[in-house]
């Protein structure tokens, strides 16, 4: 057998067992609903999914309760670049395969407000922390491990220079020059087990310049970022990411905001390779300005999803004054429609205080921001990001850690004490021999179940569950047993009394036990790993030799005058690099307006012209708002008509930012040029874009037609 067919088999193997993994996660603990005539088939359900549920009597859905582990707050900010952890956005995953705990983390790297305030003045009593200059801000993403989840270390990578050297635990940051990726902002990285590619086993999404994507084959070197224009986000928070086996595609969870003060909305996209994200849509707000979403991680369990929902809290709705975050929870049967469970209620609250003094308060008493929960064999580990003072002032930041137990997300309990609780569930689909559940027994508690059949016939009651239990197997009175009812459909009804009822189902797996079956079905040897490595090291060091001659060439064009400048960026417009393409019309653009020969201009039409057909899309945005510049300025008919002629190609672009820049540059022309004839190819098309489904759009072509000023082009409807 030759190497190549060993390869073959071997990723033929890791596809099959990837497979077979991801079945089991779907029909096992995190088993989705099946599409059925007769009722939902699966093997886990959650009481929280009110789909499951016919009717309650004297019952209530309440959350569950999160235990803060003692040893708290497991790390700090304690290095040079880490200046200010802020919102402390942690993404922290236990690796099966490796046998250790990996923590993401992105602080600022640059907080010009801390660095540039003495110590001493650190404190709101001295000086306000939103109103200290300078301002400069750049988040990093940062990594730590740890061997037991409680004891990490932030080891010294090697791999990013901060202040002249590399060691450091910084794994990613941005840069600074127009036309280059900047960010990193709110990153959320997880390892895909989903995936077969090496190369893209791990993956973040986060904002830089625009929403993007990058990936990692050991989730320290990463490739370069990919821009997500689509995504048309903010961002400005922690975007978070994952497969969704029963949906068959990639969802991302982000924010978008509107008006001043923001306020801020939950915002939900989806890809089927990572790559290719839809636009962003709203799923998720508060219900008014002064309790606010600001960030959610959802993730998929027991055929629904679960956000860890972040809720900003202002005293005043107009003001950010003593404004402080807690976490919530929230369902979902799809991931896009959601439902809260009891709003205002912390799932995740802050740990209280007998008195408000500053540098004095617990470490988790003013904000606090979730990471993706952890399943091990008896407790969830939750994660979370926490701060000891109010959301927009001086704080210092920590990593903390809460336990909670298996599948307590939320459940039923009595409403009122002396009475029994009831739970009826919609019809089910029997899908084993043996029914479990997980509840919370008090002591003479106890949890009773009769079991009907569709037409409401009692088939069989079990005996009584005295005890706190973790998918423990249901006995029946009589010898019943369950195996005669497989595959039909019947009712369950919960008798609860001094008991929290969380989750019930057949032949149960344990979530710890279906990841680390996952995992063993991603393994990819050590020599692939390193080869891709290898390779992804050369593209940096390329693309770092590259900002280094480009900050070169920018020094040198310090001396030149704008005239002088030109033939340069025209050069540029013909680079293998989009960024740099892209710089070069934005630079042109600028240009543009401080040339005094308005001669040396005219060079650059042609090919800018031919940059409007350019495959990237922002290279196309700054190259119509060069023409735009240019085009008003420059004297020779024929160059303003070529530029015109693409200006209006451009507002049917398929981008909205492309569509608007090209309305905006017509207007530009319009309002400069005296000769308006060369103008009339744009109004009808110019009459369309007032009905653009982009405001932006809408609006600059309303001011380009008013600036052409001809009959046709008074049309508004």
């Amino acid at each position: 057998m030759t190497k190549k067919d060993v390869k073959i088999n071997i990723e033929v193997t890791v596809t099959i067992m990837a497979m077979l993994a991801t079945s089991l996660w779907v029909t096992g603990a995190n088993g989705a609903i099946e599409k059925n005539n007769d009722g939902p088939k699966r093997n886990r359900y959650l009481l929280l999914d009110s789909r499951i549920i016919e009717d309650t009597e004297n019952a209530v859905l309440t959350v569950g309760t999160v235990q803060k582990d003692r040893r708290n707050p497991l790390f700090k900010e304690d290095k040079p670049w880490e200046p200010r952890f802020d919102n402390v956005y942690c993404n922290v995953i236990y690796d099966e395969q490796d046998k250790i705990y990996k923590c993401w983390y992105s602080p600022f790297i640059i907080d010009e407000r801390t660095t540039s305030t003495p110590p001493e003045k650190r404190n709101p009593e001295s000086q306000d922390y939103m109103s200290s200059r300078p301002r400069g801000r750049e988040m990093g993403v940062c990594y730590a491990v740890s061997k037991d989840g409680i004891h990490w270390e932030k080891p010294e990578l090697g791999l990013v220079e901060f202040n002249g050297n590399k060691k450091n635990n910084i794994l990613m940051r941005g840069y600074h020059f127009k036309g280059v990726f900047t960010g990193p902002h709110g990153a959320g990285v997880f390892k895909d087990l989903h995936e077969s590619d090496l190369a893209k086993r791990y993956k973040m999404f986060f904002k830089g310049s625009k929403m993007a994507v990058a990936f990692s084959p050991d989730g320290l070197h990463w490739n370069l970022p990919i821009e997500c224009p689509k995504i048309d986000a903010h961002g400005d928070t922690h975007n978070n990411a994952f497969w969704a086996p029963d949906l068959g595609k990639y969802i991302g969870i982000t924010r978008l905001k509107y008006g001043r003060p923001s306020i801020r909305q939950v915002a939900w996209t989806e890809s089927p390779d990572f790559i290719n994200w839809t636009k962003a849509k709203v799923v998720l707000e508060g219900v008014k300005p002064r309790l606010q979403t600001h960030d959610m991680v959802v993730f998929p369990i027991g055929g629904v999803y679960i956000g860890l929902l972040g809720m900003m809290d202002f005293p005043n709705a107009k003001s950010n004054f003593h404004t402080k975050q807690h976490v919530e929870l929230a369902w979902s049967p799809d991931s896009k429609e959601w439902h809260r469970i009891q709003p205002g209620t912390p799932f995740i609250g802050h740990t209280p205080a007998k008195k408000e003094v500053y540098g004095k308060m617990p470490y988790d008493w003013g904000t606090i921001f979730a990471s993706a929960p952890i399943f091990l064999d008896d407790e969830v580990r939750i994660y979370y990001g926490a701060c000891d003072w109010y959301f927009f002032d001086w704080r210092k930041g920590y990593l903390a850690l809460g336990t909670l137990r298996p599948d307590g997300w939320a459940g039923y309990e009595q409403i009122t004490g002396n009475k029994p609780a009831f739970i009826t569930t919609t019809p089910i689909i029997c899908t084993g021999n043996k029914l479990q559940l997980c509840a919370d027994v008090r002591r003479n508690g106890f949890i009773k179940i009769k079991l009907f059949d569709k037409d409401n016939k009692e088939l069989a009651e079990s005996k009584l569950i005295k005890r706190t239990v973790t998918d423990a197997q249901i006995k029946w009175q009589k010898g019943f047993s369950l195996e005669k009812l497989k595959g039909k459909e019947f009712r369950l009804k919960f008798q609860l009394q001094g008991a929290k009822l969380y989750s019930f189902g057949f032949d149960l797996i344990s979530q710890a036990n279906i990841l680390s079956a996952q995992s063993s079905s991603v393994v990819g040897s050590k020599e692939d790993v390193e080869r891709i490595v290898s390779r992804i090291i050369e593209k940096q060091q390329n693309a770092q030799e590259a900002q280094k001659q480009k900050a070169l060439t920018e020094q040198r064009r310090r001396t030149q005058s704008p005239e002088e400048q030109v033939p340069g960026y025209l050069a540029e417009l013909n680079d293998a690099n989009p960024r740099v393409r892209e710089n070069a019309a934005d630079q042109l653009a600028k240009i543009g307006l401080r040339v005094k020969d308005e001669t040396a201009l005219l060079p650059a039409v042609a090919p800018l012209v031919a940059a409007m057909s350019d495959d990237d899309m922002e290279v196309r945005d700054e190259s119509a708002e060069a023409l735009g510049v240019i085009a008003s300025r420059i004297k020779d008919e024929a160059a303003v008509k070529s530029a015109v002629a693409v200006l209006v190609a451009g507002l049917s672009d398929k981008y909205a930012e492309v569509r608007e820049e090209c309305a905006e540059a017509l207007g530009r022309i319009a309002s400069r040029i005296k000769n308006k004839a060369a103008l009339e190819p744009a109004i009808r098309p110019l009459i369309k874009a007032l009905q653009d489904e982009d405001k932006g759009t809408r609006d600059y072509a309303a001011q380009a037609l008013d600036h052409i000023g001809t009959p046709e082009a008074k049309v508004r409807q």
